[in-house]
């Protein structure tokens, strides 16, 4: 049985590495021509970036996405997409990126927050449960009162 595959935009896989941590990536494809032609001499190879298809399956999860991602030339490793964007120049690009990230750093945030409230309402109200059980049991008492036998027992 197969992992369900979510197609989502472009750079969609940069946001996953970048918010998702490790995982596992794949190329599935060749990387997309570039008006500038392949990398003119050595210093540039180092440096080459492209975009290519590719298959993203965070760590930890059974979601696969596909979508396009920023390799170095002829390796299959994900780019950063944080390291990426100061080299690209490309501003609106970049806020439109943080700006997703920002809104799932702020979902994961109120979902912890919401988690740590439920954890500490257990946690009160299996308190407040042993104190009851205890106080309900309580240990039997002596009492001081006298034992009064009765004349006809003897």
């Amino acid at each position: 049985m197969t992992a369900p595959v979510r197609q989502r935009p472009a750079l969609a896989l940069g946001l996953a590495l970048a918010v998702g941590g490790c995982g596992h990536s794949a190329r599935t494809g060749p990387p997309a021509s570039l008006p500038t032609g392949e990398p003119r001499n050595a210093c540039e190879q180092r440096a080459w970036l492209e975009t290519a298809p590719a298959r993203f399956r965070p760590g930890g999860t059974s979601a696969i996405f596909e979508g396009i991602g920023v390799f170095r030339a002829n390796e299959s490793e994900l780019q950063d997409l944080d390291a990426v964007f100061p080299r690209m120049k490309e501003a609106e690009l970049q806020a439109g990126h943080q700006e997703r990230v920002a809104r799932t750093d702020a979902a994961t945030r109120r979902a912890l927050i919401w988690g740590a409230i439920a954890g500490g309402g257990m946690v009160a109200g299996l308190g407040t449960a042993a104190l009851i059980e205890d106080r309900n049991h309580a240990p039997p008492t002596c009492s001081a009162s006298p034992v009064w036998r009765s004349e006809s027992s003897g």
